[in-house]
């Protein structure tokens, strides 16, 4: 497209027609759905989500891309470009509907912070599809007791459910990345957060705990725990034993934190 990727953005487009095609497929947009793409660049998805999708919202950060997208699909009914960064983005203003899919390639500097982004809106988000860089991927859906298993891991589970799709090798972009890809799917719909009484202080426990990951709970967390926490390495819980061991520690019961509203 004439369009030379900037390092400074950490981007790599998808520039593989049968990946792309196979992306799409586990995407699998539908009639009647509201799609939001992130850091769309050239329009490889684009291309093959908007004919399918009832609205399409891109979020484009790039100017010289988004020039193009707004060229290219500026006359359609269902597509709309929002020209900014995703990170400083309001999405409950943005995207003015009230359910909505998510997926994109996305700069792999920024996976968490785009993670956690649109954990922030997930009572409306139905599920999110990203290429991340393979060994972010693994972490994400790594099973406790597993040494990848860490702060992405247990948030991601606590907030959906996850599987890893589909492996895209370096080849599939322009520049080709120093690393292999993979796609991943995050399933808003089994939300487990529902039970942790105190979101903020499960998330302050969280990274505590693995700031400290060598150590055993009673180490790195004190004399709060629950005896039987005590000689457990962070790595060690399942997400549902985080939730027991926050709730056991909440020093005043609530209901969770602040959410979004929104249907499920």
């Amino acid at each position: 497209m004439g369009i030379k990727a900037k390092k400074s953005l950490g981007q790599h487009f998808l520039a593989d027609a049968a990946t792309a095609s196979r992306i799409v497929q586990f995407i699998s947009p539908g009639a009647g759905e509201r799609m939001v793409e992130i850091g769309p660049g050239t329009g490889v998805l684009t291309r093959l989500v908007q004919p399918q999708a009832e609205r399409l919202f891109a979020v484009e950060i790039d100017s010289r891309c988004a020039g193009l997208l707004r060229r290219e699909f500026g006359p359609c009914d269902n597509f709309t470009l929002i020209e900014a960064d995703i990170l400083a983005l309001d999405l409950d203003k943005a995207i003015p509907v009230a359910r909505y899919r998510v997926f994109g390639n996305i700069p792999y500097s920024i996976t968490s912070p785009i993670l956690f982004k649109v954990f922030e809106s997930r009572d409306r988000v139905i599920d999110l599809t990203l290429m991340v860089q393979k060994e972010v991927g693994e972490r994400i859906v790594a099973s406790p007791g597993n040494r990848t298993f860490g702060i992405t891991s247990v948030f991601s589970q606590l907030y959906a459910d996850v599987k890893l799709l589909l492996r895209i090798p370096f080849s599939a972009f322009r520049p080709r990345p120093e690393v292999d890809s993979v796609l991943v799917r995050w399933d808003f719909a089994s939300d487990r957060s529902q039970r942790v009484l105190d979101e903020a202080h499960f998330r302050r426990l969280v990274r505590r705990a693995f700031g400290q990951r060598r150590k055993m709970l009673r180490n790195s967390l004190g004399n709060e725990i629950p005896v039987e926490y005590e000689t457990q390495r962070p790595e060690q819980l399942s997400v549902s034993q985080w939730i027991e061991l926050a709730n056991a520690t909440t020093a005043k019961p609530q209901h969770g934190s602040p959410r979004p509203p929104g249907n499920r």
